[in-house]
């Protein structure tokens, strides 16, 4: 879990702060707003920083486990997979090999957790 944390908090933080550097080195669409990909990277890092206290205080209670985690990855992964399936994805092909190793490492990370579960 502690690579999904720094996957999901370094991506996170990166699309929080330069989003549309990150959305062209990626290969992906960039639109003239910033909102967009900064919500989505702030939002990776409350995973990852929910993720990294549940596992830095395991008594504490109401934290981000493993069983909340799988349906997180497992909705990132239907959501990038099914843009990609139905070519919406990314207009380079560059975009579209970034969209589908992060759909197919957020399926991977679900799986993992379903097997720590």
């Amino acid at each position: 879990m502690w690579f999904e944390v720094a996957f999901k908090g370094a991506l996170g933080l990166v699309l929080a702060i330069l989003p549309l550097t990150t959305l062209r080195v990626l290969g992906l669409h960039r639109d003239s707003q910033r909102f967009w990909p900064r919500l989505v990277g702030c939002l990776l890092a409350g995973i990852a920083m929910g993720t990294a206290l549940t596992m830095l205080t395991p008594q504490a209670r109401g934290g981000i486990g493993p069983a909340g985690l799988i349906p997180i990855n497992l909705t990132l992964a239907a959501g990038l997979l099914s843009a990609l399936v139905w070519g919406t994805s990314a207009p380079a092909r560059r975009g579209r090999f970034a969209v589908l190793v992060l759909g197919l490492a957020s399926l991977a990370l679900a799986f993992l957790e379903i097997a720590h579960i």
